[in-house]
């Protein structure tokens, strides 16, 4: 797997002068990526000035993967040529394969795959992308963090990627895998041992057993498509997999530890939290906002969480009457603050105190933050400092409820 997180030089096999084309975007991303690129295109004799390859085996040199973006039935000469010049590694962009349909030429490439030993990502994905390195025709900014994101389908990826970012959260790494052909999740789970967080949005559990058994020691999220009878029908036409039993998948989720979100909402509100994961049910709860308070108790409350203390501090109070407060509580497993922008109230000031006080009680903090710019400084210092902030009781007691179901 190594291969491809950390080239050196890489073929793009379908490369493009078209700015438009998807072999463009390739070429471009990967020279940005401060790769050797080799072009492959025997109707260009250069591209952008980078002298261009009539086929891979024209190649003076041996490349370290090869990206694959031509039309499906010539796929199978390609991986030819690559298996002949000894490449190892091969990213396979093109689509229409057991997609649409086409098993023989499916077969026909897994023969290839397999008589030349390639360890091969797709067919029909995206590729591969990291903070310093992208392999694929996604043209967006990807922040450095600690999710290793791991999808069958590369535009939903992509899109969560872009979403993430405008919450200032980023990615180890992002995996597109498509049709899965030679690699699959629990490979990329097994390479990336140890991340603080995978991300799976899976739509095939053709080996469940062992994707579950590699989950069971990391901090899992899962995402799974095509558990209705309709959604089914429709994975079967994008990446040629079978759904799976929703009631089943329940089970087996909290039996492996793995935590099942129902929604992109539920992993963007999970990465945001999951280094906040609490050990216990019993909540600790205070605001300034009484209103919020009820709906808050209410939301955790419904969601099966134990309310040890609920304190409504009034909308005149000081960061120094939170900072009382906060000294004399104990018996909770995680505390939620919550604050609306009143005429006296110091957002700010009432944030810091509340960072200290999770810091000094080493148990997970959570807050709503009900505003906009008003609470805007306060909701920046928070997640600085590793607190989660939600501006809905439902969403926040969601995410708790999720983050507890794996434990």
């Amino acid at each position: 797997m190594e291969g491809f997180f950390s080239p050196r030089s890489v073929a793009i096999i379908g490369a493009s002068s078209d700015k438009h084309s998807v072999g463009f975007s390739l070429f471009k991303n990967a020279v940005n990526s401060g790769l050797r690129v080799f072009p492959v295109n025997p109707n260009h004799s250069s591209i952008n000035g980078v002298v261009c390859y009539s086929s891979v085996l024209a190649l003076k040199s041996i490349p370290d993967v090869a990206v694959v973006a031509v039309p499906s039935l010539v796929v199978p000469s390609v991986l030819e040529e690559c298996g002949l010049l000894g490449v190892k590694n091969v990213i396979i962009i093109s689509a229409g394969f057991s997609e649409v349909g086409n098993v023989e030429l499916s077969d026909k490439v897994k023969s290839i795959i397999s008589k030349y030993k390639l360890k091969v990502l797709g067919p029909n994905c995206l590729g591969v992308i990291t903070p310093k390195l992208n392999l694929s025709f996604f043209d967006g900014k990807v922040l450095g963090g600690d999710v290793v994101f791991v999808s069958q389908s590369g535009a939903l990826g992509t899109g969560l990627i872009d979403y993430l970012s405008s919450f200032g959260l980023g990615f180890r790494a992002f995996i597109s895998l498509g049709n899965m052909f030679n690699t699959s999740f629990t490979d990329v789970i097994n390479h990336f041992s140890g991340a603080k967080l995978f991300v799976l949005y899976v739509e095939s559990f053709r080996d469940g057993l062992k994707l579950l058994r590699a989950c069971k020691d990391e901090n899992v999220v899962i995402l799974a498509g095509g558990l209705t009878k309709s959604g089914s029908k429709a994975v079967s036409t994008h990446t040629a997999s079978l759904g799976s039993n929703v009631n089943i998948l329940n089970g087996v989720f909290k039996q492996f530890g793995v935590v099942k979100a129902e929604s992109l909402s539920d992993v963007v509100g999970l990465v945001k939290s999951f280094h906040s994961r609490p050990k216990g049910s019993n909540a600790l709860v205070v605001s300034n906002a009484g209103g919020l308070l009820v709906l808050a108790v209410d939301a955790l409350s419904g969601n099966g969480f134990n309310i040890v203390k609920s304190v409504d501090l009034l909308g005149d109070a000081t960061p120094e009457k939170f900072k009382s407060f906060f000294s004399s509580v104990k018996g909770f497993d995680f505390s939620v603050l919550l604050l609306t922008p009143q005429s006296v109230t110091d957002i700010l000031g009432i944030s810091k105190e509340f960072v200290s006080f999770v810091k000094r009680s080493h148990k997970p903090g959570f807050a709503i933050l009900l505003g906009g710019d008003s609470v805007s400084k306060g909701v920046k210092f928070l997640e600085e400092n590793n607190i989660p902030v939600f501006s809905d009781p439902l969403i926040l007691s969601r995410i708790i409820s999720l983050l507890n179901s794996g434990n």
